[in-house]
């Protein structure tokens, strides 16, 4: 798993998800969209990451990113905004 590709998957998908007018996430249509697919694959590979090597600043990074990714999850399977 690589971190880079988790991010140029977000960055490909926020061209996609961003309402026309800029007010929100079309969550509804991210559901089923293969970026989202996509997403979830390299998300999942993030628990192989040696957190062994990480220093503390990096650990941090690293746990906000997680949070950040659930409430991602959550607002597109429920379709609101977390």
């Amino acid at each position: 798993m690589y971190p880079h590709k988790l991010l140029l998957c977000v960055f490909r998908m926020k061209g996609d998800v961003i309402a026309e007018d800029g007010s929100g996430v079309k969550y509804a249509e991210l559901k089923t969209s293969p970026l989202y697919e996509e997403y979830k694959t390299q998300a999942a590979g993030l628990q192989h990451i040696d957190l062994s090597k990480l220093n503390e600043k990096e650990k941090t990074a690293f746990f906000i990113s997680i949070l950040d990714a659930e409430n991602f999850s959550l607002g597109v399977l429920s379709g609101v905004s977390c």
